[in-house]
């Protein structure tokens, strides 16, 4: 699945993880201690994903947990106003002088 622009994807490593140990795939909140990055301050972790596309993990990289991330606040200052200089960005073409009769 690739990933969403409001998603975060944080790798996590199972090297500490005893074999006799598991995490359900359905808790993203259990993968958390073993993220291998920080993740983002305002995200919740979402879901799990093994793989990332149809390639394989790097090396030391047993999934992903995916986390949500609000959007960025919408700044409200109203409507934009540019000024364009329209005879600067179309010149008008040159005029034939007509002759007097």
């Amino acid at each position: 699945m690739p990933p969403r622009a409001s998603e975060v994807w944080i790798p996590f490593c199972f090297d500490e993880l005893t074999p006799a140990e598991s995490i359900p795939l359905s808790d993203p909140d259990g993968f958390i201690p073993y993220l291998t990055e920080k993740w983002p301050p305002s995200g919740r972790p979402h879901r799990v994903e093994l793989q990332r596309d149809s390639r394989p993990n790097p090396k030391g990289v047993d999934g992903y947990v995916v986390f949500r991330v609000p959007p960025p606040p919408v700044e409200d200052t109203g409507r934009r106003w540019v000024k364009v200089d329209w005879s600067l960005l179309r010149p008008k073409p040159p005029t034939k002088k007509r002759k007097r009769e």
